[in-house]
């Protein structure tokens, strides 16, 4: 009687497939490592390291398959991407937090809650239905109240159902507001960037990136 043993792929040897194998995990791993990287480097310096970053997960998730297949082959060229993913092992705490425990974090009895919001102009142009969302964002900012409300791509009308400073001041009961307009149309319709306060503002300036552009505004109060 004749038996054959079966003895797992030598550490030093891969054939045509596996050698294929190896350049397209080479690969998977340089991508995993460039994405890893691309926190600390700078976009003057190399601009697709961003675009990288976002494709992350499944750049990660290719170099655990090669960690199966290596390890189930018994090949030390699992050691490739074992390596890859603990130099940026952190990045993966990152991604995935299971939530173990459940805290309830008080905050402290002089804190004030700050929200900053991105409006995009309260669906004006019916994206999806303007009064629907502009009701959506307005009922989500009650539920918040926040004391400070920044608001980016902020839109006012003087008339009609876009009367937002007066309603968003007495729907949150926030009286003190700067309001900077850097558009306006048929003089009664403002587009611009937008803070209501329930504290005094003491403070406030512009700072233009470009002469004339009103791109970023500063308030102390």
């Amino acid at each position: 009687m004749m038996s054959t043993l079966i003895k797992p792929e030598s550490a030093g040897r891969v054939n045509r497939s596996g050698r294929m194998l190896f350049f397209i995990n080479l690969i998977a791993a340089f991508l995993l490592l460039i994405a890893q990287a691309s926190s600390s480097i700078s976009p003057a310096t190399f601009w697709p390291a961003g675009m990288f970053a976002n494709l992350y997960p499944i750049f990660l998730l290719l170099n655990i398959c090669f960690l199966i297949y290596w390890g189930l082959r018994r090949h030390r060229l699992i050691f490739l991407s074992a390596a890859i993913i603990l130099i940026g092992y952190d990045k993966c705490a990152m991604l995935y937090q299971p939530a173990l425990a459940k805290f309830d974090v008080k905050p402290p009895k002089n804190a004030f809650k700050v929200i900053s919001f991105n409006v995009r102009l309260f669906d004006l142009y019916n994206w999806t239905g303007n009064l629907k969302t502009r009701k959506k964002i307005f009922d989500y900012l009650h539920s918040e109240h926040p004391d400070i409300l920044c608001i980016q791509e902020y839109f006012h009308s003087d008339e009609g159902d876009f009367q937002n400073n007066k309603a968003i001041r007495d729907l949150l009961k926030l009286p003190h507001s700067s309001i900077k307009y850097s558009i306006t149309l048929r003089k009664s319709q403002h587009w611009g960037i937008a803070t209501f306060s329930k504290y005094p503002i003491i403070n406030e300036g512009t700072l233009f990136y470009t002469e004339g552009k009103s791109n970023f505004v500063y308030i102390q109060t």
